[in-house]
């Protein structure tokens, strides 16, 4: 979710909450739009693909 700002995966300690913090509030929404469309498009394109696509939300915690 936060590839614009590292590479690895953010570990579950608090100093990846601390991270996963400030990167939610640095993050646009633009962003979070185009990664979401990046993703489906992805999906649609798999041959294995119906047509039909799912999504869950996910709270990232209130603002820091």
């Amino acid at each position: 979710m936060f590839h614009e700002f590292d590479d690895k995966p953010i570990a579950y300690d608090v100093p990846g909450t601390d991270a996963g913090n400030a990167y939610k509030v640095q993050k646009t929404l633009e962003s979070y739009d185009s990664d979401a469309k990046a993703t489906v498009d992805l999906l649609a394109s798999h041959p294995n693909c119906t047509g039909r696509i799912g999504a869950t939300g996910m709270c990232l915690g209130k603002p820091s």
